[in-house]
């Protein structure tokens, strides 16, 4: 439900600035007729209701990124995108951050809530609607049919139109017949037009963006901009005397009121004055007038429906690079082996590296997960002067100078240049390791004076922030636990002052678990360094040991993405499949207490619970969970990629994802994405002889795949096939 509701959310922000540009567009169409404002009004109900949009680069939108991101709940410290610098900074700093002591980030409760309170919303405004219309309905019981779908009521003040697919025109009696012919003529351009239909659908979208002033200020501008255009058609069709007395009409139907009950009422709408004005005044337009507000209409119709798209003069930048352009590049690797994480290329080759980044691609986005995996970083000096870093983050993302590209894992993994000695003295001191290790050096718990400090580092690189969160757990008299946290206008600040020492008292006799959380923040969230040092203790004694663990190793910030992959829908779209890991650590074949046996590989080892799920521009579209064996954990082995292909004659893109079985090989679930992009398992091959996350297997015949397993009895390859029923594949003997 929190996903629904930021999609829109989003869209109402959208939608939002769309309406004050519609504002100001219809200032400039004053003088034309009103059914251009009035049409106007559709570019808005579009953007409200549908969540796609196209690209072009004529569009009038500030920015194509979503202001709230999907993952916004997750974030280390909560990050909006509005394209307004001073509104950004404002709001993001009053946004809570992420505490990773807890079980839910604050975040996560705020939007939890918020989703909430917009359901109870949209039901109240939905039952609103129809107790109106059933009141109404009940009102009109008693009228008496005139002919066709015209009908006549004793004391009703106002005509209207009422019903969807058979709708029916209202009369107060006693009309005369000119009164009845012009109200006529008014409910039938309303028919003509399906204003009824209209009015409905903006209420019920209305009902479901009731949060949004916006959106409420439209649906009354929209409505009197359609009564007005109403008039109009009707107003042209009479002459001078006619449209007097078409005012005098409206003037005795006004009663002032306004109905919200999802049903369009011809006159006693309110706004009565200025339709009467306009009846008054009418002049059938000049044909360069109505010329010029269709090309108004039509150029900012366009402009809003359509997104804009993002032209990175940094991508272009890379692909258009020359070697002569050039005069130094460096290479670092984080975090790599301490031998291999700098390299000075030489002159010679400068070109080859250049060519590399000539092939750069890859689709912007605005969204950037947390990727545990190594970065290469491309730094270069230009002979004008200027320097440009290029990175390749964990085989999942390219960043140019501070843009994202979700690009290739292809041609990301084929970065195969290495560090050939250890980083520089000038060096080894920028990177997010070093303040991070001055820091959690600093950091000391004294039993005997029953304090606990640390030392924030004093070389933090400019764009970094700091986090820490220090916390844990007392004992009480009673013997039951307490929660503590020190430093708490700190924490939520992030206000923490460089080369100071902070400190705070601990009753030994009563620690149980102190926790200290420390990360280096980049200004968009995303975590360049982090560790974690607990102390524990028994109450009583108030001893207990020291452990550090380094979430390179084992404590995540979850969920956490194993990367994604692009596929192909049958009707062309494309959407990225995600690996997520929701539960559980990894494990480096470097970690102090790394046993080797059975899953576990040299490098990195992601232990847990994972999920799948489909992703289109950015929305979460389908989750399933990877389910390989009842109650155990799965293991990866770093950045996933997906191995497509149509497995089952279908059309629809397949593909397998396993996990170490036993020697023998893996096991492997098969998934199959639907024309929707809705994620399903259609079938499981109990072992194949590999240690892919992700295989192609052999297709024999149509609707069969082949698996190939080691019979160590034989010592021969045996191969297993899997036949599809029209729902699964299952096992053929």
């Amino acid at each position: 439900m929190e996903n629904v509701f930021l999609t829109v959310f989003n869209m109402s922000l959208t939608a939002s600035y769309i309406f004050l540009v519609v504002l100001l567009v219809r200032l400039l169409l004053k003088r034309a007729p009103r059914r251009f404002s009035y049409y106007l009004w559709g570019v808005m109900l579009f953007r409200l209701v549908c969540p796609f949009s196209f690209g072009s680069v004529l569009s009038l939108l500030p920015s194509a990124r979503p202001v709230v991101p999907a993952d916004i709940a997750y974030q280390a410290q909560p990050q909006i995108h509005t394209g307004i610098r001073v509104l950004d900074s404002a709001v993001n700093a009053s946004l809570p951050a992420a505490t990773p002591t807890v079980s839910m980030n604050p975040m996560q409760v705020v939007l939890a809530s918020a989703a909430v309170v917009w359901m109870i919303g949209v039901a109240g405004m939905l039952l609103y609607g129809v107790i109106s219309i059933w009141m109404l309905k009940c009102r009109i019981l008693g009228a008496s049919p005139l002919r066709d779908n015209l009908y006549e009521l004793e004391g009703l003040e106002t005509p209207f139109v009422f019903g969807l697919f058979r709708p029916k025109i209202y009369l107060p009696a006693g009309l005369t017949e000119e009164e009845q012919r012009y109200v006529l003529l008014h409910e039938g351009a309303h028919l003509r037009r399906g204003d009824h239909l209209i009015k409905m659908l903006a209420f019920l979208v209305l009902c479901v963006h009731w949060f949004n002033p916006c959106c409420w200020a439209a649906f009354f501008l929209m409505g009197n901009d359609m009564e007005l255009s109403c008039d109009e058609c009707v107003l042209e069709k009479l002459d001078g005397e006619g449209r007097k007395a078409y005012a005098s009409c409206l003037l005795a139907f006004a009663t002032g009121r306004r109905i919200l009950n999802g049903s369009p009422l011809a006159f006693g709408e309110g706004g009565a004055a200025q339709r009467i004005k306009n009846a008054l005044k009418y002049r059938k337009p000049a044909v360069w007038a109505v010329g010029l507000a269709i090309v108004a209409l039509l150029l900012a119709g366009f402009g809003l429906a359509a997104d804009p798209i993002y032209r990175s003069e940094m991508m272009e930048w890379a692909q258009t690079l020359r070697a002569d352009e050039v005069e130094q590049i460096e290479l670092f690797v984080y975090p790599g082996i301490e031998e291999q994480q700098y390299r000075l290329f030489t002159e010679e080759e400068i070109p080859e590296v250049v060519q590399l980044l000539n092939s750069s691609s890859g689709r912007y986005t605005g969204v950037v997960e947390e990727i545990e995996g190594e970065t290469k970083t491309f730094y270069l000096r230009m002979k004008n002067g200027e320097h440009h870093t290029v990175s390749n983050i964990g085989n999942i993302y390219l960043n140019i100078d501070g843009d994202y590209y979700l690009a290739a894992y292809e041609w990301l993994s084929g970065w195969t240049y290495t560090g050939n000695r250890a980083l520089p003295e000038e060096y080894a001191q920028m990177a997010p390791s070093a303040p991070m290790q001055k820091l959690m050096d600093s950091v000391q718990y004294d039993q005997d004076n029953e304090t606990f400090s640390f030392t924030v580092p004093e070389n933090l690189e400019e764009g970094t922030k700091l986090s820490i969160h220090v916390g844990g757990r007392l004992l009480t008299e009673d013997g039951q636990g307490m929660s503590w946290h020190a430093f708490e206008e700190e924490s939520e600040s992030g206000n923490w002052e460089p080369g100071k020492t902070y400190q705070t008292p601990i009753d030994g006799n009563a620690l149980d678990t102190l926790v200290f959380d420390a990360a280096i923040l980049s200004d968009s969230g995303e975590v360049l360094s982090k560790d974690t040092l607990q102390f524990g203790g028994n109450g009583s004694a108030g001893t207990g040991g020291i452990s550090s663990s380094n979430p390179a190793a084992d404590e995540q910030i979850l969920p956490t993405s194993l990367g994604y992959t692009p596929v192909e829908l049958p009707g062309g779209d494309t959407i990225d499949v995600h690996l997520i890991m929701t539960e559980g650590r990894k494990w480096n074949s470097n970690d102090p207490d790394f046993m080797y046996g059975g899953y576990f590989q040299d490098g990195d080892n992601y232990v847990g619970r994972f999920v799948l799920q489909s992703v289109r521009n950015g929305t979460p579209i389908s989750q399933i969970p990877v389910d390989l064996s009842a109650d155990e954990d799965i293991c990866f082995y770093g950045p996933v990629a997906l191995q497509v292909a149509d497995c089952n004659g279908d059309g629809n893109p397949d593909f397998t994802l396993g996990s170490w079985l036993w020697s023998g090989g893996n096991s492997y679930n098969i998934y199959s994405v639907n024309k929707d992009g809705i994620l399903s398992q259609i079938g499981q091959i109990e072992r194949h002889d590999s240690r892919e996350s992700s295989v192609l297997l052999e297709q024999p015949a149509e609707g069969e795949i082949a698996a190939k397993i080691w019979n160590q009895a034989t010592g021969e390859e045996e191969t297993v096939r899997y036949g599809w029923d029209g729902a699964y594949f299952s096992k053929k003997e």
